[in-house]
């Protein structure tokens, strides 16, 4: 028991709980760790969230589509975040994509009814909780305005104008490979959209950093994004 208390205690579920406090909650309820090998399906979408999932090791991935054929990579989930909080508890609770194995993955299981008796007696955790699917819901809303743009450029567009300052730079965090997962696409489309960004001079530097020179142009393809 010892090793996975280590290793979940970090997760920000139980972030403020004391490590033996958890190992005694843990002998209070049910729980299970399963073990996954690289591109293994660890949830299926539609299936349902009985559990809180903790990646004790490793990192999954949540995705549109099947493995044999090209998908969206919506998230990256890596030790110790869990899985699916936000679908839990809801009326609907079922997983909204697949998720799969990134590489070797030790998961925690914790039933859904053991760990809601957990939130009850420990408020730090029900806390921790409930933060957790706020953000969630921001990241997702976020999500969706990215994936709903009609063309490329409506989608990098509505991606530059969150990272933008008061004097109109940005510095990208993210790698342009990081960027395409999150748009959905394949990194030289997005190489070559930025490209052309920069050649219509909307934009004027490099990947990592850049300046809006035109910005109302910007804002044609933000309206492109918005419309229905």
């Amino acid at each position: 028991m010892m090793e996975i208390v280590d290793q979940i205690v970090k997760s920000p579920v139980f972030r403020g709980l004391p490590k033996e406090t958890l190992r005694e909650a843990l002998t209070t309820v049910r729980w299970q760790v399963k073990k996954y090998a690289r591109g293994d399906v660890i949830a299926s979408r539609g299936e349902d969230v009985a559990n809180l999932m903790i990646v004790a090791k490793g990192k999954v991935q949540g995705v549109m589509g099947g493995r044999e054929k090209r998908y969206i990579k919506i998230d990256d989930i890596p030790a110790p975040f869990p899985i699916a909080t936000g679908f839990m508890f809801g009326e609907k609770h079922y997983f909204p994509v697949d998720v799969i194995a990134s590489n070797e993955v030790t998961i925690c299981f914790i039933p859904r009814e053991d760990f809601s008796h957990m939130m009850i007696k420990y408020s730090v955790v029900q806390a921790n909780f409930l933060g957790m699917i706020s953000n969630r819901i921001q990241f997702l809303t976020s999500k969706i305005s990215l994936l709903s743009g009609k063309s490329l450029k409506a989608k990098l567009a509505a991606m530059i104008v969150q990272y933008v300052d008061a004097a109109d730079y940005v510095v990208m965090a993210m790698s342009q490979q990081n960027a395409a997962d999150l748009l959905g696409v394949a990194r030289p489309s997005l190489a070559r959209t930025f490209g052309e960004l920069l050649e219509e001079g909307i934009l004027e530097g490099t990947w990592k950093r850049f300046r809006i020179v035109r910005y109302p142009d910007l804002e044609n393809y933000l309206s492109e994004a918005d419309s229905p």
